[in-house]
């Protein structure tokens, strides 16, 4: 029936495609960040449980007068140092986590928030034509280019009869 200038319509969509992009390579980013993080952890740990052994191992020997207290010394540090190496990779692990945030149904929110955004912004440029609900014609029009239309209770701007209307004595559509 009518088209509505969709340009507006069009820049928001690649408005929120583009910031839909942005939140993809963020996000990418922030996970690897995550990965990262995990592995920095996971090798603090197996580290950590290295120093535990070979400290047990020297306690045990110095126990039976093998080695020497230097040496029991050594692996004590070596323990203590492991220990806060782990630990300070795991709050790494937890400050990449909570930067890269909460998730929906396995997929980061933000990029769920802007796809919905996408989707509604798309949506509003299909709307930018309006079609006829079925086949008929128009019997009256009150628009004219670069006129500005609004949902109004005043008179209609259009009359539009539906081929399945003529003769039967029922009600054109008013659209205003």
């Amino acid at each position: 029936l009518f088209k509505i200038d969709p340009k507006p319509y069009e820049y928001t969509v690649a408005e929120k495609r583009a910031g839909l992009a942005d939140a993809e390579s963020s996000v990418a980013q922030l996970k690897a960040s995550v990965d990262q993080a995990t592995a920095s952890a996971e090798k603090a740990k197996a580290e950590r449980d290295l120093a535990q052994t070979n400290y047990d191992r020297q306690k045990e020997l110095f126990g039976k007068n093998v080695v020497a207290q230097a040496t029991l010394d050594t692996a004590t540090r070596n323990r203590d140092a492991a220990n806060d190496a782990y630990a300070a990779a795991v709050a790494a692990q937890d400050r990449a986590q909570q930067a890269y945030g909460a998730t929906v149904d396995g997929e980061h929110s933000a990029i769920v928030r802007l796809r919905n955004e996408l989707a509604d912004a798309e949506y509003n440029l299909s709307e930018t034509t309006v079609r006829a609900p079925s086949s008929g014609f128009v019997t009256e029009v009150s628009l004219r280019p670069g006129m500005f239309v609004g949902a109004t209770a005043a008179l209609p701007v259009m009359i539009f009869v539906n081929d399945t209307q003529q003769g039967r004595g029922q009600s054109p559509v008013l659209l205003s």
